[in-house]
């Protein structure tokens, strides 16, 4: 398994070893294939950002900003929900699977999971008024009614969402990983280009924009796989979703909850008065670009070494992969924070201040922009520990994660936005962030060790 930069492991009667030296070690591996996707995805982040930059300037800080904002968040919340789950324990089954049994589960997955994303769909828009109002009781019915009608322009972008989960996750598990750092440049662009075509600052513009853009990736998603043969539609009978979907539950479980983390922050920010989940948006999203960029590569990348690790029961290696990983990363998410903290606004002022966007709404967004950093070496340590935690098969304890840090961001957050406003939301993210980070990586750390024992 010497190439597209997997372990090269080298058979020795029953046992398995690995190449001795630096640059045949996991963790050097995994930092190589890392940085090499985080310089692909590069022109793709750019590109959003350009968008951001041109919607900053169209719309500014604006109620039809905050509906067309929400509307994105809860459309995609049975996506978050049922794929993403499939999606993680998706990977490490087809990571050793040869050709055709690959293409054959990642089939029947997908067949199995537009099935559970057509039911859910109904039920979600049905259920949709209950929810908001249940979080935020004031909510303006027009309000309201402005939220469903953007969230039926967007049933397109739901279904191409799910799909195109599933998708980058067979392209990963085979480590083909440049689709995954280029295409959602092309979603980007296709808004950017909708919004150039139409001089109007029109919110359907950008619908039909992040439909269309989410088509078109999904269109070169399965001409790559089906060239390279690995999705097959019609025979998938016996292709092993069952053990998928037995470890996807839990997901499932924590993940609604989990899914409306963003829901919740938006929320908070709309009792606060219109232009606030603007606010927390421009806030946040240059550092969701940075840790996106970042934490994407982590993600992508690092599944598939620790399910190959694991697979020869390579325990050690694989926790030193995991401890090595999130000292470096970490340390290196600080570094970033602490240079991004003393550029804050002259960043914001650069990309965000032009046309609808006044000087007042830069400071606001530059406060919520440093709050929002301070929680990159803390996410980072998550994202390694998901990882390392879903190749162990160890998806209960996902689960407690995910709903331990949505109910304590979202009670903190509460607390703090009473004093603080929309900081005190950003707050509570970032609190909740570091306190997950820390058990996580304790669990992950004594979960190796267990497996370690077991194998003696």
């Amino acid at each position: 398994m010497g190439s597209g930069g997997s372990l090269d492991l080298v058979t020795d009667g029953t046992s398995l070893r690995v190449k001795h030296g630096f640059r045949h070690s996991p963790v050097f591996v995994f930092l190589r294939a890392a940085l090499s996707f985080g310089a692909l995805s590069v022109l793709a982040k750019l590109v959003g950002l350009l968008k951001e930059v041109v919607i900053a300037s169209r719309f500014g800080v604006s109620h039809a900003l905050d509906i067309y904002l929400m509307g994105m968040v809860f459309i995609a919340v049975p996506v978050s929900i049922l794929v993403v789950a499939m999606q993680s324990t998706l990977i490490p089954e087809l990571v050793d699977k040869e050709e055709q049994a690959a293409a054959r589960l990642l089939g029947r997955t997908l067949k199995f999971a537009a099935a559970m994303l057509v039911i859910a769909l109904p039920i979600w828009l049905a259920l949709l008024p209950l929810t908001i109002k249940t979080i935020q009781p004031a909510a303006d019915p027009t309000h309201l009614d402005q939220l469903h009608r953007t969230c039926l322009w967007l049933i397109p972008y739901y279904f191409f969402l799910g799909i195109n989960c599933l998708l980058y996750g067979a392209l990963q598990a085979r480590r083909v990983f440049w689709p995954n750092a280029l295409l959602p440049g092309v979603f980007h662009l296709t808004i950017l280009t909708a919004l150039t075509l139409v001089s109007q600052a029109e919110i359907k513009v950008m619908l039909a924009g992040t439909a269309m853009g989410t088509m078109i990736e999904t269109g070169i998603l399965f001409v790559i796989l089906r060239r390279a043969n690995l999705l097959t539609i019609r025979d998938t009978s016996g292709a092993g979703l069952l053990h998928v979907m037995k470890l996807a539950l839990p997901l499932m479980l924590g993940g609604v909850v989990f899914s409306f983390a963003p829901a919740i922050e938006q929320m908070l920010a709309y009792r606060l008065g219109s232009g606030a989940v603007s606010l927390l948006n421009y806030g946040n999203k240059l550092p969701s670009s940075l840790s996106g960029l970042l934490l994407t590569a982590i993600s992508v990348v690092i599944l598939p070494h620790f399910a190959e690790l694991n697979a020869h029961y390579r325990w050690q290696a694989s926790r030193k992969l995991f401890v090595q990983s999130s000292l470096a990363l970490m340390a290196f998410g600080f570094l970033v924070a602490m240079v991004c903290l003393a550029w804050a606004e002259p960043m914001v002022r650069v990309v965000f201040e032009r046309g609808a966007f006044k000087t007042g709404s830069t400071r606001e967004v530059a406060e919520l922009m440093r709050v929002y950093l301070l929680q990159l070496p803390f996410t980072m340590v998550t994202v390694v520990s998901y990882r390392a935690l879903t190749a162990l098969g160890d998806t209960k304890t996902m689960t407690f994660a995910a709903v331990m840090q949505v109910l304590g961001a979202a009670l903190v957050g509460y607390v703090l936005s009473q004093s603080l406003g929309v900081t005190g939301i950003a707050l509570g993210t970032v609190t909740m962030a570091a306190l997950v980070a820390c058990w996580l990586g304790g669990v992950t750390w004594w979960r190796f060790g267990l497996r370690m024992k077991e194998s003696g």
